[in-house]
């Protein structure tokens, strides 16, 4: 009888732990979920997962491109992945069993699944809709497909945007969903407005409408920029795919990390280099004035032209940095959101792998206030006619936790006592 009841309990104890087990993944788990297309379609898939969560591709990745598609871009967004992380892709010609990869294939919308489905067969991205003809629509595909989700699927996003879920039309409401640390890991990394995977301000709207918006208004216009993969975005893949394929630990300065095909030196985020990211970055050909202490007297920076130039603004530690973009002429670009090209983007957190906030267009009158003693700026333009002028100035640490502070150095008044002219 004793033998009896504790096999019944063994039972139970091994269904527990197969349960939970298949219950337990992460940000790339192998749930089946799909992106850009029909919400049946959507809910179908999602319902589903792998049996062993813990496979994921395995380098190299095979892959075949199906007819009807622009080839070239495809193999460009590739490319860049390879190049940025250890992941490898090998073309195959034919579509055998023997090495099952990723297919792409031609359709009428931009569609696939969260993580690998099976290792017997090959998995299918299907390009075809506006959102994934051009390179950075493509790779926010690929990234799904090994396993990455949108930005804001994860636990903590509340801190950092607020949904209007009166505007998202109801079929795709579950596209918004929010996942536990438990099933979605983020390796640490902080929330980017700028990643390749976080959605527009008006995704998924019925009515043309907002459905989401940053805390940080001044990120307005760089949600939805999915133009570029993100320096978090290539971080969080090499954490997952290549974490353990340097032995000896390199330690990394300003947010670079180990460079997993050259062990012996970090990838550093742009305007950074050295073995370790140790040196700001000074060659920049037909760029002046890279850097540049704010003092307490006011300085204009203006930056003209045909140019791609990182600008390093400092003051000293325990000081912080006003800014006033006081007038811009950054075209073409988009109304509803900043591509990279033609726009300054501007990084005032204290951690500089994030992505800072686009502007373009004839953004004028736009505050900032940094977070610690160094603000960055990048100004991207292929256009002769166009600029931007910024001027700033440091403050004391204290200065920000007044409540009035935008009021107070949004005016020109702030700025009055000019210290210099910086033309660049």
């Amino acid at each position: 009888m004793f033998l009896k009841y504790f096999l019944l309990l063994l039972i139970y104890v091994i269904f527990l732990n197969i349960f939970s087990y298949s219950n337990t993944y992460n940000k790339f788990k192998k749930i089946r979920s799909v992106s850009d297309t029909d919400d049946d379609i959507f809910y179908r898939f999602k319902r589903k997962m792998y049996g062993d969560i813990h496979k994921f591709w395995i380098s190299p990745i095979y892959f075949h491109i199906g007819l009807g598609l622009n080839s070239t871009a495809i193999l460009l967004a590739l490319s860049e992945i390879q190049q940025h992380t250890c992941i490898e892709f090998v073309k195959a010609e034919q579509m055998t069993k023997q090495n099952c990869g990723i297919s792409f294939v031609y359709g009428n919308q931009c569609s696939s699944t969260i993580g690998r489905i099976s290792t017997k067969s090959w998995q299918n991205i299907i390009l075809g809709g506006k959102n994934c003809l051009h390179k950075g629509g493509i790779q926010r595909e690929i990234l799904h497909t090994l396993g990455m989700f949108n930005e804001e699927n994860r636990y903590d996003r509340d801190n950092y945007v607020v949904f209007i879920k009166k505007n998202i039309d109801p079929r795709y409401i579950r596209k918004f969903m929010k996942y536990s640390c438990k099933i979605l890991y983020t390796y640490n990394q902080p929330y980017d407005y700028g990643s390749l995977m976080h959605s527009g301000a008006y995704a998924y709207s019925y009515n043309g409408q907002k459905t989401l918006w940053p805390r940080d208004n001044l990120y307005g216009s760089t949600i939805g920029s999915n133009d570029m993969i993100s320096f978090i975005d290539f971080k969080t893949l090499n954490l997952h795919y290549c974490k353990n394929r340097c032995k000896n630990k390199l330690i990394c300065l300003n947010e670079g990390y180990q460079d997993p095909s050259n062990c012996n030196r970090c990838k550093c985020i742009h305007g950074f280099t050295g073995i370790r990211c140790e040196n700001v970055l000074f060659d920049q050909p037909s760029c002046k004035y890279i850097l540049i202490e704010a003092k307490q007297k006011a300085q204009t920076l203006k930056i003209l032209g045909i140019k791609n130039c990182l600008y390093h603004i400092f003051t000293h530690k325990g000081k912080r940095i006003s800014m006033f973009v006081d007038n811009m002429n950054l075209y073409p670009n988009e109304k509803t959101v900043c591509r990279n090209e033609n726009s300054v983007e501007i990084k005032y957190y204290k951690n500089k792998g994030v992505s800072g906030a686009r502007f373009c267009l004839k953004d004028n009158a736009i505050t900032i206030a940094s977070h610690d003693h160094h603000i960055m700026i990048h100004y991207h333009s292929s256009m002769i006619s166009n600029y931007v002028s910024i001027k700033f100035k440091a403050v004391e640490k204290s200065y920000f936790q007044r409540q009035c502070i935008r009021n107070a150095f949004a005016s020109k008044s702030f700025f009055k006592k000019r210290g210099y002219n910086l033309m660049v």
